[in-house]
């Protein structure tokens, strides 16, 4: 009974609770009036994102912030979650690909490892028995 609980209710509701704020928090602080709703908040970087890019990016970052937590399309939320930190992590933005020891004890690109390990077990997971998924799924057929 409790393994049933925490694996179809907790696990997923946790997950998506912590990667919801995490994607809405980014999202919002990109896509805030200083950033001009999500076009400028790249500009400071050395070489700055194109700003189709970054109002994309902004505001993907916030759309799929909100869906985790909601619980709402979180199988595809969780996949685009990924690839948005796929993007952000592997190519889009400039990194010091010569980087070594210090770093790697400050934990620069080890955050997005960890964030897309956590995206993944969310999208084999699902939104749990807690998540609008299940209110849909239960409204359709019905």
């Amino acid at each position: 009974m409790l393994n049933v609980v925490t694996t179809d209710t907790l696990a997923p509701l946790l997950l998506r609770l912590g990667l919801g704020a995490f994607f809405i928090f980014h999202g919002l602080d990109k896509v805030s009036l200083d950033h001009d709703w999500g076009f400028t908040w790249g500009d400071k970087l050395s070489e700055p994102p194109t700003p189709g890019f970054q109002v994309a990016t902004a505001w993907g970052e916030l759309a799929v912030g909100v869906l985790l937590a909601a619980g709402f399309f979180t199988r595809i939320a969780a996949l685009a979650a990924v690839g948005l930190t796929i993007v952000l992590a592997a190519g889009a933005l400039p990194m010091d690909v010569n980087a070594t020891g210090q770093a790697i004890i400050k934990g620069e690109g080890l955050y997005n490892i960890a964030l897309v390990g956590a995206c993944a077990a969310l999208m084999f997971l699902g939104s749990g028995t807690l998540g609008l998924d299940q209110a849909y799924r239960w409204w359709r057929k019905g």
